[in-house]
């Protein structure tokens, strides 16, 4: 009887276990990383101003002079010490560019005679910008603000020759946005957060209007080496481990999870398990003549596909950007497997589309894998290639 009693006791507490086990929240259940960065924007120095035109820069300094505006050294990125008038005054002061010796013909005397010239505004070509970042990891959505704009100054010597460039003050956005607003209006065909936007499209053509809310689909590239780290060489995984396209591509084949042609954004049908193969067969391009009938045919060899070939990922994703709150949102859409295709000696010929996922379906599998093998972490590659293409 008491045997009876534990295994049925034993029994209940596996059944319980499990259960526990499937309710269990996912392991990315709420993760959250955040960031502060700061990246130059460049204006567009094609536009043809009239000479009474009055720049951004030169309002928002007038306005700081004006008392009206608080700038902030650019000493830190917390706002922490604030510049006096004199501070900014000094650093657009008219200065010396000039100066000659002419006798005075009535005293005899030779006085020096300073050329002064004014600041020259064109000089600022680029803003920095001051932005709070926030990645959802369970929910593949990254949300950044815009808390800070820096005016950004070229610097140049004596000799004319261009120096480099500096970030003169930040200001809060917070304070600038309406100033900003207001200049947009005035100055249509200069819309300030024309160049902004483009920064977030990574070279892709996608439209920008003079609308508040701006959309469209861009996409970026991420090389995420499975078997070693690039960044130290060390080896990440052993012989055993599954790679990452490797699960991904045997959950597309079994079924699992749907594939789409890459050709096509709005994924209308999935891709059958014949297109799933027919991207992972390795057929060298190999050619050999029949000597007896003089003609050319192909020599076919089946290799085994390996995934280590699979360094790719390409991330399709939605960006808004909402003007009036300085706020963009980033959604990811997909992910595009590329391969590197090798010819049959051996030699590197390029890369090659195989089919796309959307994020959304794979998304459990990605974060579940990356719990597993820690170091070969997809959306870590996606957060911090964000952040070395800025400043």
């Amino acid at each position: 009887m008491t045997i009876r009693r534990l295994t049925l006791g034993a029994y209940l507490c596996l059944a319980f276990l499990s259960a526990a086990a499937q309710n269990k929240p996912h392991p990315y259940t709420g993760t959250v990383w955040t960031n502060r960065a700061s990246r130059t924007v460049y204006v567009d120095t094609t536009i043809q101003h009239a000479a009474t035109d009055t720049s951004l820069a030169q309002i928002l300094t007038m306005l700081v002079l004006d008392k009206q505006l608080t700038a902030y050294s650019t000493i830190d990125r917390r706002f922490s010490t604030r510049l006096t008038k004199d501070q900014v005054l000094e650093k657009i002061s008219a200065h010396a560019d000039d100066a000659d010796q002419l006798e005075d013909p009535v005293t005899g005397s030779i006085p020096t005679r300073v050329v002064r010239h004014d600041y020259n505004y064109d000089n600022i070509r680029a803003y920095r910008l001051l932005e709070e970042w926030r990645y959802k990891v369970d929910e593949g959505k990254i949300d950044i603000q815009i808390v800070g704009v820096a005016p950004v100054q070229r610097i140049y010597g004596d000799d004319g020759n261009y120096r480099g460039s500096v970030a003169m003050y930040w200001l809060k956005y917070e304070d600038v946005k309406d100033i900003i607003t207001q200049f947009n209006t005035r100055y249509p065909k200069d819309n300030w957060y024309q160049p902004i936007w483009k920064s977030y499209c990574n070279g892709d053509r996608v439209t920008f209007t003079n609308g508040n809310l701006q959309s469209g689909t861009t996409s970026r590239t991420i090389i995420m080496l499975d078997t070693i780290d690039y960044y130290s060489g060390r080896k990440l995984m052993s012989a055993d481990d599954t790679l990452l396209p490797q699960t991904l591509i045997e959950r597309a084949g079994s079924g699992a999870i749907p594939v789409y042609d890459t050709a096509d954004r709005s994924y209308p049908t999935p891709l059958k398990k014949t297109a799933i193969d027919a991207a992972t067969y390795v057929q060298p391009d190999t050619m050999e003549l029949d000597t007896e009938s003089a003609t050319r045919r192909f020599k076919v060899r089946k290799g085994e596909f390996k995934y280590e070939w699979v360094t790719n990922y390409q991330i399709e994703q939605q960006v808004m950007f909402n003007t009036a709150t300085g706020s963009i949102s980033i959604q990811l859409i997909s992910v595009l497997l590329k391969r590197d295709n090798y010819d049959d000696r051996g030699y590197f010929t390029g890369r090659k589309k195989m089919f796309s996922f959307q994020y959304s379906d794979i998304q459990p599998i990605i974060n579940r894998y990356t719990m597993q093998h820690p170091f070969c972490n997809l959306p870590l590659e996606l957060w911090r290639g964000y952040f070395t293409e800025k400043e």
